[in-house]
């Protein structure tokens, strides 16, 4: 199940299929982020990524470069 944070405080949680379950535990395994906090972003900028600083979410503005 993913859970969405959204405007106003509003949540909402999808539940996903088990093909789909498998590619994001797939992801998290590859960019180390199994054992991180549940308030770290799922998708972060590689972008300028210093490993003191905090971890950045992936925004349409961040440059993939």
């Amino acid at each position: 199940m993913l859970r969405f944070l959204e405007k106003n405080g509003k949540s909402r949680e999808i539940h996903v299929r088990h093909d789909l379950e498998a590619l994001i535990f797939a992801h998290l395994d590859t960019a180390r982020l199994l054992d991180v906090p549940k308030e770290t972003p799922l998708f972060q900028s590689a972008v300028r990524r210093r490993t003191s600083s905090p971890a950045s979410p992936f925004t349409p503005t961040t440059s993939a470069v």
